[in-house]
């Protein structure tokens, strides 16, 4: 989980390199180096570039993966009276807290009485780890489920 800690080290590293980078590149650029000190230097700037450049990608891939921009297909174990759920309705179903073992959304309770499961593959917009109680809203399709994080 990406808590309050790792954000704020996350944004020092972040700042630390991209100070490091203009500190470099100026003295690279304006030539403020002699020569036995400005070749390892520009290659020291042209290495902190490609891997700043490398941590911005992989902080981005990040970000969209846990923003729920890219869906995520599994199949999971759906608690509902099948014959109350038409194709094109929408319900509200709750994807239980799972043990630690768990990393990953395993149910989803989307009718309190008359209980039976089924497993069904569902579409999940949002992300799927199962560290808390999520509420989702999800459409009944012919064959599936697609269910997207309140």
């Amino acid at each position: 989980m990406f808590d309050a800690v790792n954000a704020a080290l996350a944004l020092l590293l972040f700042v630390a390199g991209l100070i490091a980078i203009l500190v470099i590149g100026y003295l690279v650029t304006n030539n403020k180096l002699k020569p036995p000190f400005l070749r390892p230097a520009t290659i020291l700037w042209h290495g902190f570039i490609g891997l700043y450049l490398l941590l911005v990608l992989v902080v981005i891939g990040y970000a969209v993966n846990e923003s729920g921009w890219i869906p995520r297909t599994r199949e999971v174990l759906v608690w509902v009276k099948a014959q109350h759920w038409m194709a094109g309705e929408i319900k509200t179903c709750e994807s239980p807290r799972s043990s630690n073992e768990e990393k990953e959304i395993r149910a989803l309770v989307c009718d309190e009485e008359n209980l039976e499961h089924h497993v069904l593959t569902v579409k999940f917009w949002g992300p799927i780890n199962a560290d808390r109680t999520k509420q989702w809203k999800c459409t009944r399709e012919q064959e599936a489920l697609t269910c997207k994080l309140q």
